[in-house]
C-alpha cells in the first residue's frame, strides 16, 4: 500500500482541439509512484481524452498517439520502473460545449533513504600507509 495519495483535477475548457492540447503539471515530485488513478465522469461521451507524460515521453497510454478515451469510468495502472521528479505532466482535449474535468489520483512511496558510504580505515585506501622498508624476495628456482 502506497505512503499516500496525491489527488489533482486537471479542467479542460470546452472547445480545446485535439492539435492544441491543453498541458498541465501534476504534483508528484520527489516520490515513488506506485499506482495511476484516472477517473472520468459520465458525461464525456468520446468528447475528451487525456495522456500522461513523465518529462517529453509518453507513458500512458504506452507512447504513440492514442489518447485514453472514456465515459463513467474509474481506470487504474500500476506503475514501474519510472523515474522520481516533478516532471508529470497531463495533456488533454475537449470537444464538448462544456468544460469537463479528469481526476488524478498518484498513490506514492517517499524515496528511502539514502545508503551511507563505506567509511574506510586509512590503511585501506591505496598508498596510505607503504612499508618504510621493504624486503627483497628470493628468486624462485629456475628462473
Amino acid at each position: 500500500m502506497a505512503a499516500r495519495i496525491e489527488a489533482v483535477t486537471v479542467s479542460t475548457p470546452a472547445g480545446t482541439a485535439i492539435a492544441t492540447p491543453q498541458v498541465t503539471n501534476l504534483p508528484p515530485s520527489e516520490e515513488i509512484v506506485t499506482i495511476l488513478e484516472i477517473v472520468i465522469p459520465g458525461g464525456h461521451v468520446g468528447l475528451t481524452g487525456i495522456k500522461i507524460f513523465y518529462g517529453n515521453d509518453q507513458v500512458l497510454p504506452w507512447r504513440g498517439s492514442d489518447w485514453i478515451i472514456a465515459n463513467d469510468e474509474k481506470l487504474e495502472w500500476e506503475i514501474e520502473g519510472l523515474p522520481t521528479g516533478s516532471a508529470w505532466k497531463a495533456q488533454t482535449y475537449n470537444t464538448d460545449a462544456y468544460a469537463h474535468s479528469h481526476y488524478l489520483r498518484f498513490h506514492v512511496d517517499d524515496l528511502p533513504d539514502p545508503i551511507p558510504a563505506p567509511q574506510l580505515a586509512l590503511a585501506n585506501i591505496v598508498g596510505a600507509s607503504l612499508p618504510t622498508e621493504i624486503e627483497p624476495t628470493q628468486p624462485t628456482e629456475g628462473m
